[in-house]
């Protein structure tokens, strides 16, 4: 999304007398363009007036410069060509070619000025260019019978859609949506938990301890038969040794 933010109040350097008083500062609150949802508009705003306030004082200084350079020419034309009264005499051309020099003078330091300033604006507009907003600062011809170097500017304001507006919005919605899949997951757990049938039931672990218990009965049943089967071959048996071989 792209839209001109205006810079109103600007300086012609060729015809200041024509500038209007108004203060040279940034249009805080364009219609072409919502600026809620611009997190940096205010401090951007903020840089670019005090950037601008030196150009206001230019301009007063160019006004007043131009004033006195055409009053300076009307009275040498009204002297030499009209022979007004109030004229200099044979000193016309003494005062007025000084007023050209000043006027000269006073036009350099105003455009080099109105350059400059530009050049710091543009500056600033690169600073705060980030986190999804672009400032760029461009410039068209002023219009009318002016000259083609005679410039207004202004400055374009690009939105990009996402990070700039949407990232804040964007951080909650995922952090909502963890934490919705933790508690999802907390109630799940202990309901699995709950449900789901045990790995061995308990009709098993009961046959499971009659059968160590029959096992243990045959041991002992086992054990008791070897001891009497042993005790009556031993009474039964003959002996190894006769009598009479123990006589002898």
């Amino acid at each position: 999304e792209m839209s001109r933010v205006e810079i109103p109040g600007q300086l012609n350097a060729d015809y200041p007398w024509f500038s209007n008083r108004q203060p040279i500062l940034i249009e805080r609150n364009p219609s072409s363009i919502s600026t809620t949802g611009i997190s940096n508009w205010n401090q951007f705003c903020d840089s670019v007036d005090e950037v601008l306030v030196p150009l206001t004082k230019t301009k007063s200084i160019a006004k007043i410069s131009y004033a006195l350079f055409i009053v300076y020419i009307l009275q040498f034309v009204g002297s030499v060509f009209v022979g007004w009264s109030i004229h200099f005499g044979r000193y016309t051309y003494a005062f007025i070619w000084p007023a050209v020099g000043i006027y000269g003078a006073v036009y350099c330091y105003v455009r080099t000025q109105l350059t400059s300033t530009m050049k710091k604006v543009e500056e600033v507009c690169s600073r705060y260019s980030a986190s999804g907003v672009t400032y760029t600062l461009k410039s068209e011809h002023w219009g009318g019978c002016n000259k083609p170097h005679v410039k207004r500017y202004y400055i374009d304001v690009v939105i990009v859609d996402g990070p700039s507006q949407n990232s804040a919005t964007d951080v909650e919605q995922q952090q909502n949506q963890t934490e919705e899949i933790t508690v999802s997951n907390y109630f799940s757990t202990p309901a699995e938990t709950e449900t789901s049938p045990p790995a061995t039931s308990l009709a098993n672990m009961l046959n499971s301890d009659t059968d160590v218990e029959q096992q243990q009965n045959q041991k002992k049943e086992a054990t008791v038969s070897n001891y009497f089967s042993t005790s009556a071959e031993t009474e039964i048996s003959p002996p190894t040794t006769s009598l009479a071989d123990m006589l002898k």
